[in-house]
């Protein structure tokens, strides 16, 4: 969405003549953004909340700061002061245990 503002703006700010196939693919809708596709991510985004909660602090902030902030080992090590060693030891710990919660709640890689 935020895109097709900023298109439109550009072309509200310019003298120059936009031919209409321009503007017509500017306001095509992306498909991923689908009332289908924001529900799935929604759904997807609980799952992953309910499954990190589970977690002990510890493993929560690697998590966190390793795949939502996606810093790399030595940061992580560096603001939990922590070898990187203990880094990915509790990364992979904390991936297994999400994984196991999400198994328990019947959800699979694939989806289904």
């Amino acid at each position: 969405m935020a895109s097709r503002i900023s298109f439109t703006a550009e072309v509200a700010s310019s003298e120059e003549p936009i031919a209409s196939a321009a503007i017509a693919a500017a306001s095509i809708a992306d498909p991923r953004d689908s009332p289908f596709n924001l529900c799935v991510r929604r759904q997807t985004a609980g799952l992953l909340q309910t499954a990190l909660a589970t977690l002990p602090e510890p493993y929560r902030r690697v998590v966190r700061m390793r795949d939502f902030e996606e810093r790399s080992v030595a940061e992580v090590a560096k603001a939990l002061r922590l070898t990187a060693s203990a880094v990915k030891t509790r990364h992979h710990r904390a991936r297994v245990k999400m994984a196991q919660v999400l198994s328990e709640l019947k959800v699979t890689p694939d989806g289904k």
